[in-house]
Formats: structure tokens, C-alpha cells, sequence
């Protein structure tokens, strides 16, 4: 038998929230393979980009054993790495927003998943 939701007044404001946040439409392509392989997926607007790392993972069945990278318009987005530094500024993806983004104009955007071969950036040993 299934267990009912809980139906305390926080439980259902959160919930409620849950249902009622505004999400985004992303269409997924992988470059360079074919056929064609791509994913549609609805995301929640106020998604960090680390945590929409995870969900592209996830919905391309990666394991999310390598490094990884999002190039909107000039700027790279990941995890700073002082013993790397790159000749292009990674922003914290932990402090940046989906919904940051879109409103800023971005309407594409490059996600590179091991990245240690297209950015020269190497993991920590």
C-alpha cells in the first residue's frame, strides 16, 4: 500500500511551491555523434549550475566521473581550480543561477563534460 503525502501545512506549502516554480525547457544535443542523440528536459529556473551538471549527467546516463564545463557566450562557468588556472576566468558554478542567465540574453549554451581534453584543465591528483 502506498504511503499518503503529508498533509501538515508546511509539508503542503511546500509542496504547493514545488508545483507552482517556474521551469525551464532544455533541449540536450550531443555533438558530433551519430545518429542524432538528444534529451528534453524540464528544469526548474532558479537551478545552480552545479546541480544542473548533476541533472544533465543523469539524463545522458554519465556517472558524473570527470570534469565539466559551460561556455555561455565568453564566459566559462565550473569549479575555479587554483592549481589550474586556465587563460580564460572560471565563474563558480555553485553561485550562478539557470534563471541568471536566461535573463541576462542567454538562449544557448555549451556544456563540456570531460573537459580535461578541451580546456588543457586537469584533474587534481
Amino acid at each position: 500500500m502506498a504511503s499518503r503525502p503529508s498533509l501538515t501545512p508546511r509539508a503542503i506549502a511546500r509542496r504547493v511551491k514545488q508545483l507552482t516554480t517556474l521551469q525551464y525547457q532544455l533541449r540536450i544535443e550531443l555533438k558530433e555523434v551519430q545518429p542524432l542523440v538528444w534529451r528534453r528536459l524540464l528544469v526548474p529556473e532558479n537551478v545552480t549550475l552545479v546541480n544542473l551538471s548533476v541533472i544533465l549527467q543523469t539524463a545522458m546516463g554519465w556517472h558524473r566521473g570527470h570534469l565539466h564545463e559551460y561556455v555561455v557566450g565568453r564566459l566559462h562557468y565550473g569549479i575555479p581550480d587554483e592549481d589550474w588556472p586556465d587563460s580564460e576566468p572560471v565563474v563558480d558554478e555553485h553561485r550562478v543561477r539557470l534563471n541568471t542567465l536566461i535573463d541576462s540574453g542567454a538562449r544557448r549554451f555549451k556544456f563540456l563534460y570531460d573537459c580535461t581534453c578541451a580546456t588543457g584543465r586537469h584533474p587534481k591528483l
